[in-house]
């Protein structure tokens, strides 16, 4: 083949490849001096679903850490604004598991360190509409020092026919670690009492490998002591919160409140709220 045919071929190639549009299957890192952040999509067009699926990837510098929805005695929770969006109704946050910190000697707090995925699912206004997600991520990390920061995210999804990114199977493992909200044969809160000066969880599960209890009050303090654990040959446990020092009388203090409580044991999880 002459090489006017072969370099003519070859410019034919070249431009079929390069007018392939390129879809995102993520959002770029957003980078500040201890942490960094980006957005998996499930998706890489939307469907006809009005609900978004991704995870919010968050990796924080060695050695800082960052908190849950309650940051316990001490720290500010991470927080969303996607006020700039466009077709976006909500964005809704949620929260894998904490780790159980004590600050400078201190304060205990419920901590997140290293990489954390937190799924979101993004509500749209109109599926067969073009979706601007651009999301600030607000934050405290803390080392020696606590630091407020932030980051923004962008991320563009075309209308389309809601084909898979390679994140959905990642996307839907995350979803399934989250703490549960009902019962189960294999974890589940039995009771829960308030006294004077402590409150007491009795569960059942069939492994107490690492058990452990994240509790707070609604828009209000945690109860952050660790709990003593008493396990029984029947499959119960008894978990013990001592009250915060600064409280006279827990059961008092509770009436009209609601109590959040996630009870970890072995690789189950169980979220609980009950109302005083």
């Amino acid at each position: 083949m002459p090489n006017k045919y072969l370099s003519a071929l070859f410019l034919l190639t070249f431009l079929c490849v390069v007018s392939v549009p390129v879809i995102a299957q993520d959002s770029p890192w957003a980078v500040s001096d201890h942490a960094r952040a980006r957005i998996l999509p499930g998706l890489q067009t939307i469907g006809d679903q009005d609900i978004l699926e991704a995870v919010l990837e968050f990796e924080l510098a060695d050695g800082w850490h960052s908190y849950w929805k309650h940051p316990g005695d001490t720290g500010l929770p991470i927080r969303l604004e996607w006020d700039a969006s466009r077709n976006v109704e909500n964005v809704e946050l949620f929260w894998p598991l904490p780790v159980r910190k004590v600050e400078q000697g201190l304060f205990t707090v419920f901590s997140y360190s290293e990489k954390i995925r937190m799924p979101l699912d993004v509500h749209l206004e109109n599926p067969a509409t073009d979706t601007n997600l651009n999301l600030t991520v607000k934050f405290m990390v803390c080392k020696d020092i606590c630091i407020p920061a932030e980051l923004d995210l962008a991320l563009n999804i075309k209308a389309g026919s809601g084909i898979q990114t390679s994140w959905a199977k990642l996307i839907e493992k995350e979803k399934r670690a989250l703490p549960r909200y009902e019962n189960s044969s294999a974890l589940s809160i039995e009771n829960i009492v308030a006294g004077e000066d402590a409150l007491v969880i009795s569960a059942a599960a069939k492994d107490f490998d690492d058990l452990e209890a994240f509790v707070f009050i609604q828009d209000d303090l945690a109860l952050t002591a660790e709990p003593s654990i008493e396990v029984f040959e029947n499959g119960i446990a008894i978990l013990k919160i001592d009250a915060p020092e600064d409280i006279e009388n827990l059961s008092a203090y509770l009436t009209g409140k609601t109590l959040s409580v996630t009870l970890i044991a072995g690789n189950d999880s169980l979220e609980r709220e009950i109302s005083f």
